[in-house]
């Protein structure tokens, strides 16, 4: 009877730890090697990161020092790449995967203010800048290159060319219809 219960108590330690360590998911990091390191990611000074590692160490990173991070408990993904007309790379938010991916790039001014940008590539192709929340944008210019983006989808395109609104959650949801399709 007691082998029995030394047993089972031992089995649903085991099993405990398993599960544990299954629902134990963590931040993680994308090396430019394409490694992935597991770990618990905090801001640093600047554009620096630091990633407490599971084998105790911190690496500071930058979007220089990696392809990409992932912040679990948010459930973002970042990538790092420049932009358009920059020659500085940047941590990009994905804010949506598909035949049309799109990008979220936040900038601090010296003032303070974040000025939020979205970048949308397809395919392959290069990035382009499709809506920005900067106070004298050229809003028209944007439409017209979003339109060309998923001017192949001819019921999609003539849908947003009634849009009387150009804004971020337009082009969020025409994205999501787009890749959907």
């Amino acid at each position: 009877m007691m082998k029995l219960f030394l047993r089972s108590m031992l089995f649903c330690i085991a099993l405990c730890a398993f599960f544990s360590r299954v629902n134990a998911q963590e931040d993680f990091i994308i090396t430019l090697k394409n490694d992935t390191i597991l770990g618990s990611i905090k801001p640093g000074l600047l554009s620096q990161y630091i990633l407490e590692s599971n084998g105790g160490e911190n690496i500071s990173f930058s979007p220089e020092t990696v392809n990409g991070y992932y912040l679990f408990k948010k459930k973002q993904k970042f990538i790092s790449n420049n932009i358009p007309k920059s020659e500085k790379r940047y941590f990009l938010r994905v804010l949506e995967a598909g035949k049309i991916n799109l990008y979220e790039h936040k900038v601090r001014t010296p003032e303070g203010v974040w000025i939020i940008t979205w970048f949308a590539s397809k395919e392959g192709g290069g990035w382009v800048d499709i809506i920005t929340d900067r106070i004298f944008a050229k809003i028209k210019l944007r439409k017209d290159i979003f339109a060309e983006l998923i001017g192949d989808n001819k019921g999609l395109n003539e849908s947003f060319q009634e849009e009387k609104k150009y804004n971020f959650d337009i082009v969020r949801k025409y994205v999501v219809n787009y890749n959907n399709q």
